[in-house]
């Protein structure tokens, strides 16, 4: 069966929310991120390991390996569980820095595998 796809994540305009303080790059932070184009961030506090367990255990019986490690499009539907990480502080708070507030992630979701590149 197909997955529809999720158009946009963004928050409700009638989502009431504690207001959570965003985790903002630091300036060293962008500066790597410009440097190298990716970041290793920590795993957000409010999720607990067994969350990013669950996400991992559906991953495996995606049988990525025989897809290439690729899941495709639609990723936020395939997957339950990436959305609270795309929500979370530190990852909000990083694509906000990057992207500025009010960014909008559009529901195409395309994994895209890279190698490192050697400059010699």
């Amino acid at each position: 069966a197909k997955v529809p796809p999720a158009m946009y994540l963004e928050k409700r305009k009638d989502e009431v929310q504690a207001p959570m303080m965003k985790h903002r790059l630091s300036d060293e932070q962008m500066v790597q991120f410009l440097m190298h184009g990716f970041l290793v961030l920590p795993p957000d506090p409010s999720l607990p390991a067994s969350h990013h367990r669950r996400i991992f255990e559906h991953c495996k019986r995606l049988e990525l390996h025989k897809r290439s490690n690729n899941p495709g499009n639609n990723i936020l539907a395939l997957v339950p569980g990436i959305r609270e990480i795309m929500e979370s502080v530190t990852v909000d708070g990083a694509l906000s820095s990057v992207l500025g507030d009010g960014y909008r992630v559009h529901g195409h979701r395309y994994c895209h595998s890279t190698q490192p590149v050697i400059l010699t």
